[in-house]
């Protein structure tokens, strides 16, 4: 998992089992909530784990805004256009 700005990807988080709401929760409190600045924007898909009570507290509390995109909008998610281009690079590295 990994987040994105403007200018970079950060917050990186690696883990094994399937995504749940305690890996989600974990890797919000633990690993980018650090990263966040008070008034800083958050684009979130609407899975519903990302809408849980305690979640949206936590961010409120660091005065993070949440904004959610349109359901079926991945044109409007920029880690899926990070994805993509990794995804490219990756598949053309695997080429003879």
């Amino acid at each position: 998992m990994v987040a994105i700005s403007q200018s970079k990807i950060f917050a990186p988080m690696i883990f094994e089992e399937a995504m749940s709401q305690d890996v989600f929760d974990s890797y919000i409190k633990k690993v980018l909530a650090p990263e966040l600045k008070e008034n800083h924007s958050l684009m979130i898909d609407n899975l519903s784990s990302h809408k849980a009570a305690e979640l949206l507290k936590h961010l409120n509390d660091k005065k993070v805004k949440p904004v959610f995109l349109q359901p079926q909008s991945p044109h409007s998610n920029t880690i899926e256009h990070a994805w993509s281009k990794t995804k490219n690079i990756m598949s053309e590295s695997e080429r003879p």
